[in-house]
């Protein structure tokens, strides 16, 4: 993400003349990039937060019994058969260090 005084040095930048590809070289940002921010006026934009999904504790333990606690397993498991697409880091961890992760970004 790119800070706020950099988005609106871009644009000042774009409003006083200078082109696109000499503000990348100035800057370091990608023309991509530039193009974004001058589009959207130089204003950092606005990302809604998403609601917790609802997810029933006895799902997830069903799910640990049936995947033996392989949390990659109850993740594919979730996306397959409950339409429940989550967002999870939890490579190797414990059935419970998972519910907590959950716990903490979803509601149960």
């Amino acid at each position: 993400m790119i800070e706020t005084d950099k988005r609106k040095a871009v644009f000042l930048l774009h409003q006083e003349g200078m082109s696109v590809r000499e503000i990348t070289r100035r800057l370091g940002l990608s023309r991509n990039t530039v193009r974004a921010i001058i589009a959207g006026k130089g204003v950092m934009p606005v990302r809604p937060r998403r609601d917790k999904q609802q997810i029933d504790p006895q799902l997830l333990r069903s799910l640990h019994e049936q995947c033996r606690g392989r949390i990659q397993r109850m993740h594919e498991k979730l996306v397959e058969e409950e339409g429940i697409d989550l967002v999870i880091h939890l490579n190797h961890c414990s059935f419970r260090e998972a519910l907590d992760w959950l716990q903490r970004h979803y509601t149960l």
